[in-house]
């Protein structure tokens, strides 16, 4: 199965500190560092994302702004929005944004796999395509010339000596070479898989420009045999750059890999692992046997020994919906909540936040939520589930706080967690929100619009008017539609109720 797939993580760059940057089109190229909202007022406040001109000053994700200031004066800290309705992080922006990169992904062949990991990161599953592409041409042919390279810009191909100079400075890595080599030894050996990864590569190269035509934002990929691999390999060479990898030359790439550093062992399991054998790379762990590892690790034995030989099994699942809308707020130290009054006043408003994005989610994605899951937190934590029968924010109020008077407010309330999911597919037509909230989406994206064309001048904006035009039509287009739909809900709703009532009168 593994030496079948072809799977790529397409990795947005920074993705928050590129979304301000094309917010304010003058923050390119300069240092840039996105603060989030909860910790604003307290040194500057926590960094979220850095620019890599701001990480070229040693300016790392998790400072504080005033550190980060020191480092470097010309810093600019953008700070997430906060909330509309509660005074949180709201990430509207960089979801709209995200939800760019997914339209360009989604869109270029649908014989591609697309799973939304995260914000701003995607796996592909390419195989069906790169078969397709494979079997239809002839790539020995095409791949075999000189000037085959030059399809392939920004691609590496991991085989130990790719290595950055201050991790390995004994290496010399020469990226056209290494590449050439590579490309030429699988034409003239015929090795099918090595030509089906190049051909992966020349499409993910494909991808990321069109990703970087369509939205202005660049992003860097891994392409190898397995979620793990691509993930692992997509970070070798950032920023704007992307790697491939091929089944034999996992081995060289583990030596230098260290356990923490792969997907699912960057927790506690890859810590534990570290401390009971005493080991700290990938290659190390390979050395470790079954034995070993069922007496250590019983329920993750086998998957442990697979992974360390770079086999990962797991499929990529289409999905480019959230599995869950959610609002979340914590209370520390002497921000804990201790009254009902303190407690109403923050449920109201994240119950307000969580109808807002919910609506928002409505609109994009034509579906309705029907269970919320609440969570409290005191010195233990509790949770309950609820059915959703409304989008309404009173009507969920009472609902919720019916649950929330009974809990005891000693030890206080460090944090309330709301979060709906198990989506239908459809709209409630009989919403009373709807109406209102459609005309708020409508204004927004009215306003987005004046906001972009006036915020710089077109001609000189990096993302050219078209781009404006077309994103406020689709936004409109959308919004048209789910209006469409909550009409057309309604009146099926009233021609049900009108026949059930004929049927009574001509039972009489």
């Amino acid at each position: 199965m593994e030496k079948k797939r072809i799977i790529a993580l397409i990795d947005m760059d920074c993705f928050y500190a590129q979304v301000e940057q094309r917010l304010q089109p003058h923050l390119y190229g300069k240092p840039v560092a996105v603060v989030q909202h909860s910790s604003v007022n307290y040194r500057g406040g926590g960094l979220l994302a850095v620019s890599y001109e701001a990480r070229s000053f040693g300016i790392k994700r998790g400072m504080f702004g005033e550190e980060a200031k020191a480092l470097c004066p010309d810093l600019t800290l953008c700070h997430v929005p906060m909330g509309e309705h509660v005074d949180k992080a709201d990430i509207t922006r960089y979801r709209d944004a995200s939800a760019e990169v997914f339209k360009v992904l989604h869109e270029f062949d649908s014989r591609i796999v697309v799973e939304r990991a995260s914000v701003d990161e995607a796996y592909l599953d390419l195989s069906a395509l790169v078969h397709y592409i494979f079997e239809t041409t002839d790539p020995f042919f095409k791949y075999g010339k000189p000037n085959a390279v030059d399809s392939f810009p920004t691609t590496h191909v991991a085989d130990g000596a790719d290595l950055n100079e201050e991790e390995a400075p004994d290496f010399k890595y020469d990226r056209v070479e290494s590449l050439h080599s590579f490309m030429l030894e699988a034409c003239e050996t015929k090795d099918e898989y090595k030509l089906k990864l190049i051909i992966g590569a020349e499409l993910v190269e494909q991808i990321r420009n069109d990703i970087k035509r369509s939205t202005n934002f660049n992003c860097s990929a891994g392409i190898g045999s397995s979620k793990m691999i691509a993930k692992l390999v997509c970070s070798r060479h950032k920023p704007g750059q992307q790697t491939v990898v091929f089944n034999e030359a996992i081995p060289e790439v583990f030596k230098y890999t260290p356990i923490n550093e792969v997907r699912n062992l960057g927790g506690k399991l890859g810590r534990a692992l570290m401390e009971k054998f005493d080991i700290k790379t990938m290659e190390e762990l390979s050395k470790i046997s079954m034995s070993n590892l069922s007496e250590g690790f019983p329920a993750q034995a086998k998957w442990l020994y697979n992974i360390a030989r770079g086999i990962d099994e797991e499929k990529v699942t289409a999905r480019d919906k959230q599995s869950s809308v959610a609002v979340s707020k914590n209370f520390p130290g002497s921000n804990a909540l201790k009254t009902d009054v303190d407690v109403k006043f923050w449920l109201e408003g994240l119950i307000k936040e969580l109808v807002k994005r919910l609506i928002d989610d409505q609109i994009t994605n034509i579906r309705t939520a029907s269970t919320l899951h609440i969570g409290c937190t005191t010195d233990i934590h509790l949770t309950r589930s609820i059915q959703m029968k409304t989008y309404d924010p009173e009507a969920l109020f009472t609902s919720v706080w019916s649950i929330f008077r009974h809990i005891n407010k000693d030890p206080s309330v460090k944090n309330i967690t709301l979060s709906a999911n198990r989506f239908r597919e459809g709209i409630d037509g009989r919403s009373k929100q709807i109406t209102e909230w459609v005309t708020k989406a409508m204004d927004r994206a009215v306003n987005s619009v004046i906001d972009a064309t006036t915020s710089a001048d077109i001609e000189n904006a990096a993302v050219p008017s078209e781009k404006i035009a077309k994103t406020s039509s689709q936004t409109s287009v959308n919004v048209l539609n789910f209006f469409i739909l909550v009409i057309f809900d309604s009146l099926c709703n009233l021609m049900i109720s009108y026949l059930f009532i004929v049927i009574q009168y001509k039972g009489r």
